[in-house]
């Protein structure tokens, strides 16, 4: 009964892994309008790319045409920190 335990935690957390890999090499566009609101694509001025390396996120601003706008790095702490 442990081994079948010790065998269904280790895939529940490969999968896990697996799943947050795979999503985090994604880049899901934020739209935002004129005022930077949070808008939809067909009413956009900007679009945000986001990615995270480790504690990191790195932030990309784009114009509507595709021209980068800013990019710039947050570091995450928590609030306990």
């Amino acid at each position: 009964m442990k081994k079948y335990l010790n065998i269904k935690i280790a895939t529940i957390f490969i999968l896990f892994f697996s799943v947050n890999l795979a999503y985090a090499q994604q880049q899901v566009p934020i739209y935002f309008d004129s005022l930077w609101n949070e808008t939809s694509k067909d009413k956009m001025v900007y679009y945000r790319l986001l990615s995270q390396e480790g504690t990191i996120t790195k932030i990309k601003d784009y114009y509507r045409s595709g021209k980068k706008r800013m990019e710039g790095a947050v570091y995450y702490i928590g609030l306990d920190s």
